[in-house]
């Protein structure tokens, strides 16, 4: 039943992003407002057919960003243990495509019960070959908008030539980056689509990682600790706020999380449930990340008088009739013109 759910999830998902589903839903709640100006029949209908609408529009909205942001980790991790199968040692690959082999040598490390590639769990597997990488694909544009489909029509779902500048998901991206000023917790616009996408990337990565090497202790904490090292390296590399010493809080946490599973490493090497080694070691590590975070954060001149400039969008002295071509200029806004203003004073530069 729990992968049942979570491939109808996963397929209504696709037939949403594909059909652009939450725009359909725009459209049909201002044709529905429209009906005010209609005949009889429509006016009367009208008091009926637009709360519906709504809440059918705010559904869909909210869907989207559930599937595209905190039920990602949880659906990847069913998803893997699906295809999690115990092998006997015994057991060749030959006899499996022969399909010569009982369950108690083949058989589903969540569920022993269950044979694995036989029956339904072989229907499973096919479907799911054929959606979640179809789901992964289609998630990465609306994860780096925080799973806000206003950002993401279908036109723009289709250009995934993410290397380029001007590509609908990186713009899409910063749009919702500078959508609303967050104060301290604004992200750095020009890295909202590389933080964003480095993270879903990681939230798919470390459920299955954990969930396909449980068997193989050393390897597990060696993967997941790479994961942790680029996590907290990439942090550093692409500043994800705005604000100068949030970012170094994020930083050294994310730091901290990476110790944190090097010690796990060292405590599967020893094996000595009685050694305090990793205790006193990751101690440690959290007295030294939290010393360095202190200096930094008054001692350290860039991080303690540093403020941030905040790009302020305005038309009221622009003329809205003539042609935009400065460069630089937003290309999916071109009647807005940027001014600088600085966040501590409010002031224009």
């Amino acid at each position: 039943p729990e992968m049942t759910i979570i491939m109808g999830l996963i397929l209504l998902f696709h037939f949403f992003a594909i059909f652009d589903i939450p725009h359909v839903m725009d459209t049909a709640v201002r044709g529905i407002q429209d009906m005010a100006n209609g005949g009889p029949v429509a006016q009367a209908l009208r008091p009926f057919l637009k709360p519906l609408a709504l809440n059918l529009r705010s559904f869909t909205y909210l869907l989207m960003q559930l599937l595209s942001t905190v039920l990602v980790v949880p659906m990847v991790q069913s998803c893997a243990q699906a295809v999690d199968c115990v092998w006997d040692e015994d057991l060749h690959w030959v006899d499996v495509l022969r399909r010569n082999y009982t369950v108690e040598q083949l058989h589903l490390g969540a569920v022993p019960t269950v044979q694995c590639y036989s029956g339904p769990h072989l229907k499973l597997v096919i479907l799911m070959w054929v959606a979640v990488p179809a789901y992964l694909l289609l998630l990465l544009p609306y994860a780096v908008c925080s799973g806000d489909a206003q950002y993401i029509n279908s036109k723009a779902l289709w250009d995934m030539k993410i290397w380029k500048s001007t590509n609908a998901w990186r713009l899409a991206s910063k749009r919702k980056a500078t959508d609303m000023h967050l104060g301290f917790l604004h992200p750095y616009p020009s890295q909202a689509f590389d933080t964003l996408a480095f993270e879903l990337l990681s939230k798919v990565a470390l459920p299955v990682v954990t969930t396909w090497t449980t068997s193989k202790p050393l390897l597990q904490m060696s993967m997941v600790s790479t994961i942790g090292f680029f996590l907290w390296f990439f942090s550093v590399l692409k500043a994800p706020y705005v604000e100068r010493k949030w970012c170094v809080l994020v930083q050294d946490l994310k730091c901290l999380i990476f110790m944190a599973m090097c010690c796990g490493v060292l405590t599967v090497v020893l094996n000595n449930p009685k050694s305090s080694l990793t205790m006193e070691i990751l101690v440690g590590c959290f007295v030294w990340v939290l010393f360095g975070l202190i200096l930094k954060w008054f001692f350290d001149e860039k991080v303690r008088v540093e403020r941030p400039n905040v790009t302020v969008y305005a038309h009221d002295d622009f003329d809205l009739a003539g042609p935009v071509t400065a460069a630089g200029d937003d290309v999916e806004a071109p009647l807005l013109q940027k001014r600088e203003v600085l966040a501590q004073t409010g002031s224009e530069e």
